[in-house]
């Protein structure tokens, strides 16, 4: 499930900003021995081979069927699909991992709110109260996917609200994996925080008591390797929920 217009796999690799598409692409003049020969199109010598290695990982994933994907635009549709999509997925149980990655925003303004035509600028300044986003990981835990692995994700800009914040919100909604970041150096570290013990049978169990959760730090070096490609953080951050799911579907411990 994307934003739409967000950057999409594969052809994230070729925004319009980072690597433009036409960029990669040369216009190959026919030879003077077939005038009425038309132009043809050809991707440029030195960019063929990194738009080979995206190119064949992408056919892949269409001729194994393995990426399916859902744009969505408002709030609301983010809400509804994501609850059609986990009920649909509930009959995998324990197989399912659900990774909430999407950055909503914490406020909204409801339809029937909204203006039916243009504000107008000549009415002066603008008041604008907006309703908060509905808590959903609850529902999805308790009742859409009951059986799934869920991992959310804890966003501070300051770091000493990270593991509280992150602990309440295991406390409060009984899922597997929150994963902390801090906004400024989220591209190359972040916090993993799961519950050592059942919080919902143990429901007096406080976020600061350090027993009863595990955390443990994941860092990669962001410096570029030979090919001036910097490692981005998701690849270990999936890696590492693979390993962690597959503890989880055993019921062995980490």
């Amino acid at each position: 499930m994307h934003r739409q217009f967000s950057l999409q796999p594969f052809s994230r690799h070729y925004s319009h900003s980072t690597n433009p598409f036409l960029d990669f692409l040369e216009i190959e003049q026919p030879p003077e021995s077939s005038p009425d020969s038309a132009p043809q199109i050809c991707v440029a010598p030195e960019k063929r081979s990194d738009l080979l290695s995206v190119l064949s990982a992408y056919k892949n994933v269409h001729a194994s069927g393995t990426l399916h994907t859902l744009a969505f635009v408002t709030v609301n549709d983010y809400l509804y699909l994501l609850r059609a999509v986990s009920q649909e997925l509930s009959v995998l149980g324990r197989k399912a991992m659900y990774y909430l990655a999407a950055a909503v925003s914490d406020f909204f303004l409801p339809r029937q709110r909204m203006a039916e035509h243009k504000i107008q600028s000549g009415k002066g300044s603008l008041h604008i109260e907006m309703d908060q986003v509905p808590k959903i990981l609850k529902s999805l835990v308790d009742e859409w996917t009951k059986d799934g692995y869920i991992v959310s994700f804890k966003l501070e800009t300051d770091q000493s609200l990270l593991i509280p914040k992150a602990r309440a919100a295991l406390k409060r909604y009984g899922h597997q994996v929150v994963i902390g970041n801090d906004l400024h150096t989220r591209k190359h570290q972040v916090l993993f925080i799961s519950p050592r013990v059942s919080l919902v049978q143990n429901p007096d169990i406080g976020v600061d008591d350090d027993s009863a959760f595990v955390e443990s730090w994941l860092r990669i070096d962001t410096t570029p390797n030979s090919s001036g490609i910097v490692k981005e953080i998701e690849e270990d951050i999936v890696a590492e929920l693979v390993r962690r799911h597959g503890h989880w579907t055993s019921g062995r411990q980490l």
